[in-house]
């Protein structure tokens, strides 16, 4: 997976004259005054996080989804006042990589607060819309999709690269070569080790192992991948060949010498023999 460095940077060092300790309400207050002073109201927060050990302050742009939840491992709950406080508490823990926060507070005036250990990229069938809560997003060049072919984009939240994990049967840096985007393509074989450079070759085939089944054999160097087929069930009976139409997913079966029906399941010879006992 080769990870992609942007024109600039998400992320933003500036260095801090040394501080003294602090409790973190009044750090939030701080910052609130002098760093970000956004509207509640606005989709986009910019917010900001002392980090003790370095004397810098980091910033990151959060981008707010209306309605929505991600389902993903939590790394802490926390109550809040608001969007700017939930957002720094996400920011204050370095396995935090987006929030769900509640949409109404509670009856003690609180807003619950969940840091999340994911994003929505990397989990995207666990993101949901609801009408208890909004999430809160670090800004990432994943939100472009980048990454083709039903692929995962993986955001390097220290340098704001990121990088494209591609399903199986594609390739490239964007996952933008595959053996579906080829007419001509019906299954590839792929290298089981990485070479030299880094990289794994893909061979893309002309058929399956369907209609080469003698061609097809176990070795220890690579994988094959084979596009979901209707003939890995063997439909086909007496060693008949099976031929997928990849275009609406259906099959037919090529008997071999001496048979003959939908499946292959019937023997004109012995067909043939039965008729005959039949008729005496």
């Amino acid at each position: 997976m080769v990870f992609h460095l942007p024109k600039q940077r998400i992320s933003q060092e500036v260095p801090s004259s040394p501080l003294p300790p602090v409790s973190l309400s009044i750090m939030s207050f701080y910052y609130k005054l002098f760093f970000f002073p956004v509207a509640e109201s606005k989709p986009v927060y910019r917010e900001g996080n002392s980090a003790s050990s370095t004397r810098t302050f980091l910033r990151r742009t959060f981008i707010k989804h209306e309605f929505h939840h991600l389902n993903v491992p939590l790394v802490g709950t926390v109550a809040v006042s608001d969007a700017f406080d939930c957002t720094l508490e996400c920011l204050g823990n370095p396995f935090c990589l987006s929030v769900n926060l509640a949409a109404f507070k509670g009856a003690h005036g609180k807003l619950w607060c969940e840091l999340l250990s994911s994003d929505k990229f990397r989990n995207s069938t666990e993101y949901k819309g609801n009408k208890s809560s909004h999430h809160f997003a670090i800004e990432s060049p994943c939100s472009s999709s980048p990454c083709q072919h039903e692929a995962t984009c993986v955001t390097n939240y220290r340098d704001g690269s990121f990088g494209c994990r591609c399903a199986k049967g594609f390739i490239g840096e964007y996952c933008e070569k595959g053996c579906l985007s080829n007419p001509f393509c019906f299954s590839v074989n792929m290298a089981a080790f990485k070479g030299a450079h880094g990289k794994l070759w893909c061979e893309f085939l002309s058929s399956d192992k369907f209609r080469n089944s003698t061609e097809y054999k176990g070795n220890k160097s690579s994988h094959h991948f084979a596009i979901e087929s209707p003939c890995s069930s063997s439909p086909c009976q007496h060693e008949a060949t099976c031929v997928t139409n990849y275009r609406d997913g259906s099959f037919g079966c090529r008997c071999a010498k001496g048979f003959k029906g939908e499946y292959c399941e019937k023997g004109e010879k012995f067909g043939m023999a039965l008729n005959t006992i039949i008729h005496k």
